[in-house]
């Protein structure tokens, strides 16, 4: 478009060539005249040469030649003597006029071939500009600095639906929105004051107008280009509805999304948010856009993100939800929440960035929480039942085997009766009446039968004791207790004074301590402390004299917060081996020390249970025993089941 050899008024009418010839060879002459005193007739003819020089350059060899006239007949007339003739007589006129014809000749020869060979070379560059122009995928025009439509290719009229002819030399506003019209020409200039090369993609949404009135998004590339007729400048346009409808679409898909998701690119800041996004963190859109994204992660993890960031950005790969560590984001308020986030990287003409989807997922830990805790209580619940079945079945073997006794001691003496009934009736058939009948008789009721009855009376005895504990033992865990603030200092007073004469008896040392009040039944806790202060009269070791002290550890000693009492002995103690089964039914590890069934503290160990407390023992050998109880202090302590074990 760089016009070397163009007139400088294109355009202009075939007479002004010519026109142009007479008032350059004018001006010639003019100075030719202003030389004259000096110069007088030498050099008449070489003068007139420039003038036909430059038009050649500027309008071809025609008007050159008219011009190379023309300065003849100027320099003949008025600068060859005799002046004011066209007379040449002169030797050296014909040769000036000559030279002055072979200069001239060949000059018009030379500039117009070089002329022709410019506009050729001008001309095919301009066809293949616009040859590339009308092969562009893109629709393009060119447009002057006073904004007229100066080129347009066959996309452009397709685009919209214009004619060419209907576009060239109109203003370019024609092909914009009347809205936006007014503020355009300004916008046009300040570019054209500062123009610089413009990708498409740059700047705010811009909208198109075709003919028919109808609108439509577009993407506009600017170049700005010079020219001999001044700037210019050529404008790619591309139709991005479909993108558009295809971007609308995408970020209705991610607002209406129920997870938050936030697009960072690849330095960290946020550019885009959804409305999910707003309600889970508490932020405003307009307070994310442009901040980093570590705005939205726990204090304590901000140091490391960024590396972790960069990380994925250096492999970037889908990533989905629930893979990885534990995360955690961060609310406005400051609180904390657990987030599983789900990362996508898209590549995009700004640049690759991440699309990343949050859910809350703090309930769904709550729930999983407290789904694994209540998978332990089943697991400890499944250990004690299993604990439970195998005491269940040594209970059982047990209760079997002591009820087996008696019933054996009843079978042999039932048969002993009854021989000895079958001799007493034997007596009595063959009438017998003499002394030693008698006293034979006499001998057989006093003897075998009574003995055998004594046994049988002893065994029903101990049935019937068995039995009765067996109820005691279901009624411990059946019974309904009655909750109140129970006053433990007089309970303890109360049973200690009812067992006043079994301590003088065993000439034992009570020693009782001030004990804090606790939450429960006041028999229930009653029949605790008097079966362990009475067990512990019971096997006092009668080789060293006997102390028993009953007490309360300190307030902190229990974690669940119940008060612990202890009763302490210095008796016989537990052997390592019954350490494991003190608590299960019919265990007497002391057999000659007291009577019983064995039965106490398997009792006491329920409704211990019952009361939402503990009971444990301590006994290092040949030092006694020392049992501990925890109840609870108020009504709100929850349950928690017993264990029994040889450590605290």
């Amino acid at each position: 478009m760089l016009r070397c050899c163009s007139p400088p008024f294109p355009g202009a009418i075939q007479v002004v060539p010519y026109f142009m010839a007479v008032v350059l060879t004018g001006l010639v002459a003019s100075l030719r005249f202003l030389l004259d005193p000096i110069l007088g007739d030498r050099t008449v003819f070489i003068f007139f040469v420039f003038p036909t020089y430059l038009v050649t350059w500027w309008w071809g060899w025609k008007p050159a030649a008219f011009a190379v006239v023309l300065g003849f007949v100027v320099a003949n007339y008025c600068f060859v003597h005799p002046r004011n003739s066209f007379a040449v007589d002169q030797l050296f006129q014909v040769i000036s006029l000559s030279c002055y014809l072979i200069v001239a000749g060949t000059g018009i020869f030379a500039i117009d071939s070089l002329r022709t060979a410019l506009k050729r070379l001008e001309k095919r560059s301009e066809d293949r500009f616009a040859q590339a122009i009308e092969s562009s995928p893109n629709a393009m025009v060119m447009v002057d600095a006073d904004g007229k439509i100066l080129l347009l290719n066959t996309q452009m009229e397709q685009l919209f639906d214009y004619r060419r002819d209907e576009l060239l030399g109109q203003p370019v506003e024609l092909l914009i929105p009347e809205r936006f019209r007014d503020p355009h020409p300004q916008l046009r200039q300040s570019f054209l004051a500062n123009p610089q090369f413009r990708p498409m993609g740059l700047g705010r949404d811009l909208r198109a107008r075709r003919k028919d009135g109808t609108e439509f998004a577009v993407e506009i590339g600017l170049n700005p280009i010079k020219t001999d007729q001044g700037m210019v400048v050529l404008s790619a346009i591309v139709d991005i509805t479909q993108r558009k409808k295809a971007e609308d679409m995408f970020r209705q898909a991610v607002e209406s999304a129920p997870a938050g998701m936030v697009m960072i690119d690849a330095v960290g800041k946020i550019v885009l948010v959804n409305a999910q996004t707003e309600r889970l963190f508490g932020y405003r859109r307009d307070e994310l856009l442009g901040q980093r994204v570590e705005i939205l992660v726990p204090e304590r993890f901000r140091l490391q993100h960024p590396e972790n960031r960069s990380g994925f950005f250096a492999n970037p790969k889908a990533r989905s939800m629930g893979v990885g560590r534990d995360l955690f984001g961060r609310h406005k308020s400051g609180a904390e929440f657990a987030v599983e986030i789900g990362l996508n990287p898209i590549s995009t003409d700004q640049g690759l960035l991440v699309m990343s989807a949050i859910v809350d997922i703090t309930e769904r830990k709550r729930s999983e929480n407290a789904i694994r805790s209540h998978i332990k209580k089943l697991a400890d619940a499944n250990i004690e039942l299993t604990a439970r079945t195998t005491e269940n079945e040594a209970f059982v073997y047990s209760v079997s085997h002591d009820l087996r006794s008696p019933l054996v001691n009843l079978q042999g003496f039932s048969k002993e009766l009854t021989r000895s009934l079958a001799d007493l009736r034997a007596h009595i058939e063959t009438g017998e009446s003499t002394v030693e009948g008698r006293d034979a008789q006499r001998g057989i009721l006093d003897g075998p039968m009574t003995s055998s009855i004594r046994f049988i009376q002893t065994a029903v005895t101990r049935l019937s004791n068995i039995i009765n504990a067996l109820l005691q033992l279901s009624r411990a865990g059946r019974v309904v207790y009655q909750g109140q603030k129970v006053e433990v200092s007089k309970i303890v007073a109360r049973i200690v004074d009812s067992m006043h004469a079994t301590i003088g008896e065993r000439k034992a040392t009570v020693r009782v301590d001030e004990l804090p009040a606790a939450w429960g039944d006041p028999a229930a806790i009653e029949q605790i402390f008097a079966n362990l202060i009475g067990n512990a009269l019971n096997y006092l070791d009668k080789r060293r004299p006997g102390e028993i002290s009953i007490g309360s550890l300190p307030a902190n000693a229990d974690s669940a917060g119940r008060i612990v009492y202890f009763i302490r002995d210095n008796g016989l103690g537990i052997a390592e081996t019954g350490h494991s089964k003190i608590f299960q039914p019919f265990q007497r590890l002391h057999p000659q020390a007291a009577p019983g069934e064995g039965m106490g503290l398997a009792i006491i160990y329920r409704v211990v249970e019952r009361l939402g407390g503990r009971i444990w023992f301590m006994s290092p050998a040949g030092q006694g025993t020392t049992f501990f109880v925890s109840l609870p202090e108020t009504a709100q302590a929850e349950p928690d089941t017993a264990v029994h074990s040889g450590n605290i």
